[in-house]
């Protein structure tokens, strides 16, 4: 299960256009064939990040969520060591010594939340789109496969906050408008 963020663009906007600035902001927008729900048959839909998934994201990560817990990442490696015969002394100095890919590194936070924030609003005044959708789901299967039920939620540019960020919720498409 990996959170995935969706982008959302009216049919008629000018993807090269889309395109150009997501790459100019350290975005993209890969265009995928999903099949989540019938109300996006009319809209072009992109992943926006080039990530394996994107559930180090910090886009509402101060809503908290009721998933089944998964194993903690140092634990996998732990069992993993052991499984290799490493003795307890050494399994300990492995682990200090691993980057901690796994503990979320705070100090980015802020600009990554500024980075969204600014590419919302480029997207709408340079493509001169009338609105911008984000997704976040959790997929349990393909992104072109899965199909769930989501909210729709309206936000003006003008409320795009660190705070309304770091409050997305999951299964919410949240349409920004300028």
């Amino acid at each position: 299960m990996c959170i995935f963020i969706l982008g959302i663009i009216p049919s008629d906007a000018d993807l090269q256009k889309v395109k150009g600035i997501c790459e100019s902001q350290g975005f993209c927008f890969d265009v995928v064939e999903s099949k989540c729900s019938t109300k996006l048959e009319s809209k072009v839909i992109g992943r926006l990040t080039r990530d394996n998934c994107d559930c180090n994201t910090w886009l509402g990560s101060e809503v908290e969520y009721d998933d089944p817990p998964s194993k903690d990442p140092r634990q996998k490696l732990i069992d993993k060591y052991r499984r290799k015969g490493w003795s307890e002394r050494k399994i300990e100095r492995a682990i200090a010594q691993e980057k901690p890919q796994f503990i979320k590194d705070t100090s980015n936070m802020k600009l990554e939340i500024q980075n969204w924030n600014l590419l919302f609003a480029r997207l709408l005044q340079l493509c001169n789109l009338n609105y911008v959708g984000l997704l976040l789901h959790m997929y349990t299967s393909s992104i072109e496969k899965e199909v769930f039920d989501f909210d729709t939620k309206e936000i003006r540019q003008s409320q795009c906050g660190e705070k309304a960020f770091l409050n997305l919720r999951r299964d919410t498409l949240y349409v920004f408008r300028a």
